[in-house]
């Protein structure tokens, strides 16, 4: 696998390479540079890899939702995303102190972003493919851009690997909830 640090100043793509199978991976012209794998087909465990290390993502709670992160094998909160009630923002905040924001930017919700906390755009995600026909209907793909001010934050690369998984849990909810209103009645 190829080194995420060494491509943030390149257009990156998350693509889903079979479209049944929870696993993604970030491609920087046809390189693969980061992979998100969910270790079981409806659960919320995922591992994410670059640059030579692993991290575990996870949903907890029910009244009070928020997502772990973990250097992977370890049981001590890197970071810890929190949801707003609307769903649509959050805060993912590390235990050093520094805040990150992670929102939807527009209605459709196919645009995502990673903000600092002077609200700056560090990272941000446009669903779909590039070259989208009927075989990518199924798959979950964005292009990543990473921004200037993204790029001196030494989180950027684990920003741009949680903030994919943050997009596909709300695609699942997303898709959940309209399975349960079209079965209402």
């Amino acid at each position: 696998m190829e080194s995420l640090a060494k491509h943030l100043t390149d257009e990156l793509f998350w693509t889903q390479p079979m479209a049944m199978h929870r696993a993604y991976e970030l491609q920087s012209s046809g390189l693969v540079v980061a992979t998100l794998e969910f270790e079981t087909a409806f659960g919320s465990l995922a591992t994410a890899r670059a640059d030579g290390d692993a991290w575990s993502f996870k949903r907890m709670g029910f009244f009070r939702p928020h997502v772990t992160v973990r250097i992977a094998g370890t049981e001590d909160d890197l970071a810890v995303y929190r949801p707003k009630w609307t769903g649509t923002e959050g805060e993912l905040a590390f235990r050093d102190g520094t805040i990150f924001t992670w929102t939807i930017t527009n209605f459709w919700a196919t645009r995502y972003e990673v903000k600092d906390s002077a609200g700056q755009t560090l990272v941000e995600y446009k669903s779909g493919g590039r070259d989208s026909g009927l075989r990518d209907f199924f798959r979950s793909q964005a292009t990543v851009t990473v921004t200037d001010a993204g790029r001196r934050y030494r989180q950027t690369g684990l920003l741009v690997l949680v903030g994919w998984y943050l997009i596909l849990l709300q695609q699942s909810d997303a898709a959940a909830a309209a399975v349960a209103a079209s079965s209402a009645d």
